[in-house]
């Protein structure tokens, strides 16, 4: 019965993919799980100025969908696949 009911506190929240399609905002965690990095390296993109964010009043990093997506493209990763719209899909390809 070790550890039953005990969480670790670092423990990364639960990523759901299909629930990344119809987010507006995004936070750290769920930016390091598209991008198969960690929060620590999203945190250093957003430092360094190639990701923009903001903070939330409770000091929380929040990225938009739309910033999000132009690093994405502008970077050529296939972590845009995770929150590609099947109408956004369509759009890019006519």
């Amino acid at each position: 019965m070790r550890g039953r009911g005990i969480s670790c506190p670092y423990e990364l929240p639960l990523i759901i993919p299909e629930q990344l399609k119809s987010k507006k905002v995004f936070t750290t965690s769920d930016i390091a799980y598209i991008c198969n990095v960690t929060t620590v390296t999203i945190q250093n993109w957003i430092d360094n100025s190639y990701l923009r964010a903001y903070r939330t009043p409770g000091r929380h990093t929040r990225v938009s969908r739309d910033d999000l997506v132009s690093f994405l493209v502008l970077h050529k990763m296939p972590g845009i696949k995770l929150i590609q719209t099947e109408e956004r899909e369509e759009h890019e390809t006519h």
